[in-house]
């Protein structure tokens, strides 16, 4: 039996994972020196019972710092129509410079994204190294939405569900 072929991790991989739609979402949290956030989008529910979310961050990300720090985080669900605040909160921007222009309030310790299609206040319930990422699960607290489509990023775009929301450039 031969042996596959290595993966190139810069193309075909990558390809292949872009070709899988994912819903948008901004993971927040508070830390010593204030707020926090990072746009992700690998986010998914785990338990019913408890109620479980999972996300997973960048170990480099300042975000993945604050939420080790204290322990709770956000996960904020982005609809259609969002995508500038995804750019935003995708970006190097330090701290709560991310916020300034958009709507929010703290909910349970943590900054919550007032437009969001959907958010989940959660206290980390584990977290795993998993190479240059760390998966977090969380213990959800608090939940709250609305109505509305989500954010989509589908194939290095922001998407909606429907051909009336056209793809929208970065």
């Amino acid at each position: 039996m031969r042996s596959p072929a290595p993966v190139d991790h810069d193309s075909r991989f990558r390809d292949v994972c872009a070709a899988l739609p994912a819903a948008v979402c901004v993971v927040t949290g508070t830390g010593t020196q204030g707020l926090y956030g990072a746009t992700v989008s690998s986010m998914c529910s785990v338990s019913l019972d408890p109620l479980i979310v999972l996300v997973c961050l960048d170990n480099r990300s300042s975000t993945l710092a604050a939420v080790r720090e204290s322990g709770s985080f956000a996960v904020n669900a982005l609809h259609a129509g969002q995508d500038g605040i995804a750019s935003r909160f995708a970006s190097r921007v330090d701290g709560a410079a991310k916020y300034q222009g958009v709507p929010h309030r703290i909910q349970d310790g943590v900054p919550v994204l007032d437009d969001a299609l959907g958010w989940f206040v959660c206290e980390v319930a584990e977290a795993h190294l998993s190479g240059d990422h760390t998966i977090l699960t969380g213990l959800v607290r608090s939940v709250g939405g609305g109505d509305g489509e989500p954010l989509l990023w589908h194939r290095r775009t922001f998407r909606g569900l429907t051909p009336e929301t056209p793809p929208v450039d970065r």
